[in-house]
Formats: structure tokens, C-alpha cells, sequence
């Protein structure tokens, strides 16, 4: 059992350090950081802050359902989409069925394939 639980926690020690604090549209990322997650109208979005700046995140409404407002670290991997250049007066947008905030001034989203606590 002992070698079976080390080997779980190197594998997640691995990919945090291999996590990239940026990435570019077009790549798959893994990033590293604080989820927040807002559920005041109109409805309901998430963020990753990584410290200096934030990524809106585009989460499927189950991913969403696991968070609530309290931040959480967690490691998500996913991919890298150019976000949309949106007016000022617009809170919220959708793409695909995922809702994204524009509360991030990033030059990406990212399209979660997965998300983890950490």
C-alpha cells in the first residue's frame, strides 16, 4: 500500500512542478493556483488567480458544481483559447455551453479538460 500511495504523490508532485505559470492560445496548459468561483448573477463563473494576474476559466457545469466561494488551490490542465474582446458593461459571456467572466484582463481562457485539488 506504502508503494502505491508514494508513487500517487510524486506523480502530483511531478505535474505541479512541471505546471507552467503562463501559456500561450493554442497550448495546452497545466496551471497552478487559487480557484474562485462566483455565483452572483447572472450566472455563475470561475477564475484561476495565479498571483499577478488571473484566467477566466471555462468550466462544464460539473466541474463548476464542485466549488463553491471559498478559494481552493488546485492544478488544471486544459487548453488554451484567446478570450474574447468584450465591452466594457459586459459581466459575463458564453462559449459552448461554458460560462467565462471578464473580470480577467488575460489575453486567453482556458477550456478545462481537468481540475484538482491540491
Amino acid at each position: 500500500m506504502l508503494p502505491y500511495l508514494a508513487t500517487i504523490l510524486l506523480s502530483l508532485m511531478a505535474s505541479v512542478e512541471s505546471a507552467k505559470k503562463e501559456c500561450s492560445v493554442g497550448d495546452e496548459c497545466i496551471l497552478v493556483g487559487e480557484i474562485q468561483v462566483s455565483y452572483t448573477p447572472p450566472v455563475p463563473t470561475a477564475i484561476l488567480d495565479l498571483g499577478k494576474y488571473c484566467v477566466p476559466l471555462a468550466l462544464d457545469s460539473k466541474q463548476l458544481s464542485q466549488y463553491k466561494e471559498e478559494n481552493t488551490k488546485v492544478i488544471v490542465k486544459g487548453k488554451a483559447l484567446s478570450n474574447y474582446k468584450v465591452p466594457q458593461d459586459v459581466l459575463t459571456y458564453k462559449v459552448e455551453a461554458r460560462n467565462l467572466s471578464t473580470m480577467c484582463s488575460s489575453d486567453y481562457i482556458l477550456w478545462v479538460l481537468s481540475i484538482e485539488d491540491i
